[in-house]
């Protein structure tokens, strides 16, 4: 599990094509210290394997699957990625809970510089902006953000100096691909509805009578 707290930006160093998948190498002197064979990494939102580390990078195979899903693909040419360790048992929950899953692919539809910060906005599918809340949780390649702004399938940003210094969104540019990860809690509720809904193991459905009887 992650947070969305983005701890290195990674340059890609490797690239190579292994049939349907990609050997992918990344550089990362602060990483790469804390991952062994084995460990876990979410690069641009997308939870990966480290296969071979040491010599201040790392190495994952990127397999077919997550090239069709994500936008990874694409954006290893930009050579720059957002990197982010597993959260620790111990840790503290900074952002918001992430998976490394993402659920789908949004483009960067316009950036505006205002006085000290930048505003960003994504269209996201819309099939997705039912899990999209006005001030709610998402994750966008993999940085826990706010939603400031909902116009229809458009999702509007705030990005503050801190963000936009230490992370990829520097390197955004219109009409480039994102990786997007809505907030997981969303995707249980909307489940838990369409369950009661349909009948289907789960419960009864959840009404305004039943918060009120489970005492919400």
């Amino acid at each position: 599990m992650f947070t969305g707290i983005i701890q290195e930006v990674g340059e890609v160093s490797g690239s190579a094509r292994q049939g349907g998948n990609v050997r992918l190498t990344v550089i990362a002197a602060k990483c790469s210290r804390e991952l062994k064979t084995g460990s876990s990494v979410a690069v641009n939102g997308v939870c990966l394997t480290a296969v071979e580390t040491g010599g201040g990078k790392f190495t994952m195979d990127v397999v077919e699957e997550t090239l069709v899903k994500t936008a990874l693909g694409e954006q290893v040419k930009r050579k720059y990625l957002n990197l982010e360790l597993p959260l620790r048992a111990d840790g503290r929950l900074d952002g918001h809970i992430v998976l490394g899953h993402v659920d789908t692919v949004g483009t960067v539809e316009s950036i505006e510089k205002r006085d000290e910060s930048w505003w960003y906005s994504v269209r996201i599918p819309g099939d997705f902006m039912k899990f999209v809340v006005h001030t709610g949780s998402i994750s966008v390649d993999g940085v826990s953000l706010t939603v400031a702004e909902i116009r229809g399938d458009l999702c509007r940003f705030s990005i503050i100096p801190h963000t936009y210094n230490n992370t990829i969104f520097r390197y955004y540019r219109q009409g480039d691909h994102v990786n997007i990860e809505v907030d997981v809690l969303g995707k249980y509720v909307e489940k838990q509805l369409t369950s009661g809904r349909q009948g289907t193991p789960g419960g009864p459905p959840i009404t305004l009578a039943r918060l009120r009887e489970e005492g919400f």
